[in-house]
């Protein structure tokens, strides 16, 4: 195993299975996607978040490493809950869809910001707004789980 690797992180990621992602257009996306995975809020069906995600952002690129128990522990409990009520995923969109719909006003408008002319100040906003959109999108697990199962 890499010796950059921290030896916290290498303990928890030896021995597992994982599936990899490659995201090649929009690398940030992908942190945005790994906070919702990884926090537990009170809307998602309790066991469907992640223990673990690794992501690697290199050259304008991220990898993203799921460990496959936790894909494999989510998709049980979804597969059970859409067994006993065959609309389950259109419930739990909808209780998302403000959200939802604020994040994706952001990312709809991000192009049009142009980063190299800010100053550190507005970068420096630009970043908490970011911030403050990722609490947003922790909440908005399910669509962002769709998309992955």
């Amino acid at each position: 195993m890499n010796k950059k690797i921290p030896q916290k992180v290498r303990k928890l990621i030896a021995g597992k299975e994982w599936y990899h992602q490659r995201f090649d257009g929009s690398p940030l996306y992908l942190y945005f996607i790994a906070e919702a995975e990884l926090a537990k809020e009170a809307r998602k069906p309790t066991g469907t978040e992640a223990d673990v995600r690794v992501s690697y952002f290199r050259d304008g690129k991220a990898d993203w490493y799921l460990d496959l128990a936790d894909i494999r522990r989510g998709s049980k409990i979804m597969i059970k809950l859409a067994a006993k009520d065959p609309k389950i995923s259109t419930k739990l969109l909808n209780k998302w869809k403000k959200d939802e719909q604020r994040a994706q006003a952001f990312f709809d408008n991000f192009s049009k910001i142009k980063l190299k002319k800010l100053t550190d100040n507005e970068l420096i906003r630009l970043a908490l707004i970011s911030t403050s959109l990722s609490y947003c999108v922790k909440k908005w697990g399910p669509p962002i789980r769709k998309a992955i199962l």
